[in-house]
């Protein structure tokens, strides 16, 4: 049976932290993917012509305006994080990764800020608690945006540069850095692989669970814990971890497609 997330509404009027007028608020995060724990927050997102008069905090954007309105809530149950973004910054946000930009400008992925991502991401499992028709609709948006490709690409240069700095590394004699560096390249190719199979996500803390989610036959389960927890790793021989790791990374992003 789905949660019922109607009370975070309730919540929020009884708070007067919900405008007057609105075309939706939804509900998204690792608390609505199932992911969540008993610390975990309630990530509410509103979409309004501005923000009720109380909230102050913010997030910066590479929008118009600049800035998504930002408060928190604690009820009796959960803590709540909410974020105030306009209709207008969300139109900005799919045209900065539509297909037009994919092919014309830089394919990194880095001129998108954190919350810019975050939003992305979570439109796709987010539950509506009012605006249905206006979530559904980003929603079959967002499907067709370049957004899968780019954060493959983007991944994808990551894998590259960590791969170079590890190879690098380890010819001047920085074991310890081409580790580290070879664990970052492992991560982005996950991500790429992850992310070519229309799950991508920001943060490494879910890698594991964006892992299970989907189904694909470059790499086992097993095989990628392995390596994520450096279970073959020898401290008195890390050059063969870090040629071994940078190997299947290859090996990976090969298959990967963009």
């Amino acid at each position: 049976m789905a949660e019922d997330y109607s009370d975070h509404l309730l919540a929020l009027v009884e708070h007067d932290l919900l405008p007057s007028s609105y075309e939706a608020v939804f509900v998204a995060g690792s608390v609505v993917q199932g992911w969540g724990n008993t610390g975990s927050d309630i990530d509410i997102y509103v979409i309004c012509d501005e923000a009720p008069s109380g909230v102050v905090s913010a997030h910066r954007v590479g929008l118009q305006p600049d800035a998504v309105a930002v408060s928190q809530l604690t009820t009796n149950d959960h803590k709540l994080d909410i974020e105030y973004w306009q209709d207008g910054q969300v139109d900005q946000l799919l045209d900065k990764v539509s297909w037009k930009e994919f092919y014309s400008s830089d394919v990194s992925g880095d001129r998108l800020s954190w919350p810019e991502l975050r939003l992305l991401e979570r439109v796709d499992h987010a539950v509506p608690l009012a605006g249905a028709g206006w979530l559904e609709r980003r929603r079959e948006q967002t499907r067709s945006t370049a957004i899968r490709s780019l954060m493959v690409s983007r991944a994808l240069n990551y894998t590259t540069l960590f791969i170079e700095d590890a190879i690098g590394q380890l010819e001047s004699g920085d074991v310890e850095s081409a580790v580290l560096s070879a664990r970052l390249a492992f991560g982005n190719v996950i991500d790429a692989l992850l992310a070519g199979e229309g799950k991508y996500g920001q943060s490494g803390k879910w890698r594991a669970r964006r892992f299970r989610a989907v189904e694909q036959d470059v790499i086992s389960f097993e095989d990628y814990w392995a390596i994520e927890t450096m279970q073959d790793f020898q401290p008195d021989e890390p050059a063969i971890w870090v040629r071994r790791v940078v190997t299947t990374c290859r090996q990976i992003a090969r298959q990967v497609v963009v």
